[in-house]
């Protein structure tokens, strides 16, 4: 058998066990939870801390929250990563997009001292989202070098997703910043990033089809 075979083989046992469905669904609240309060902190233009700036702590947060335009932007991915996890139609485009962002936060936590327990509930954070992406393997297993199979429509909905979804969040992201005196080059460029990135998913899908 195939490391893909094996692989759908596991995930095909594992889908269908209902004590693994009821834990996913909880660690699919438990990490929007997460995401949902601390991301509208953010987005709204509130401090997140209120650490003084003479610990590494503080004076990472309060620099991060005069960037103005970039709190609010990961406030704003936050909030749209945490809200996906609560529907079963968007959960893995959710996963997807909660996977960098919290393994962003783990090298945050690790690289700058005094984050304490942070870092380790972080950690645990990450291992979660990852086991959300297993979960989802049938869905976006496309993407990887395997051999591809013929249901050329599913392979479409994760590259289209992805580049909509980028691109959404750049225009989100400029809007609720609000920035008078800045150029909408930050938007503008996730705006590319995510057309380019769901193009070239595009052109691959159809490459490994055509070789099918």
């Amino acid at each position: 058998m195939s490391l893909e075979g094996s692989l759908d083989s596991w995930h095909r046992r594992a889908i269908h066990n209902v004590w693994l469905q009821l834990f996913t669904a909880i660690v699919r609240v438990l990490l929007a939870i997460a995401f949902i309060p601390a991301g509208l902190t953010k987005m709204t233009g509130h401090r997140f801390t209120m650490l003084p700036i003479s610990t590494p702590v503080g004076y990472y947060f309060d620099a991060l929250y005069n960037t103005q335009g970039y709190y609010r932007f990961i406030g704003t991915a936050q909030v749209i990563a945490g809200l996906l996890l609560l529907f079963r139609s968007t959960a893995t485009l959710g996963a997807v997009l909660y996977f960098p962002i919290i393994i962003n936060i783990v090298v945050i936590t690790a690289a700058i001292p005094d984050f304490g327990n942070t870092r380790f509930i972080s950690a645990a954070m990450s291992v979660a989202c990852f086991y959300l992406l297993c979960w989802e393997w049938d869905r976006w297993k496309r993407l990887l070098p395997f051999e591809q199979s013929h249901h050329a429509g599913m392979g479409l909905m994760i590259p289209l997703m992805t580049s909509m979804g980028l691109g959404f969040m750049g225009i989100l992201g400029a809007h609720l910043a609000r920035l008078r005196h800045s150029s909408p080059i930050i938007s503008i460029a996730l705006i590319l990033v995510g057309t380019v990135i769901g193009l070239m998913l595009i052109v691959r899908h159809y490459r490994n089809f055509d070789s099918a």
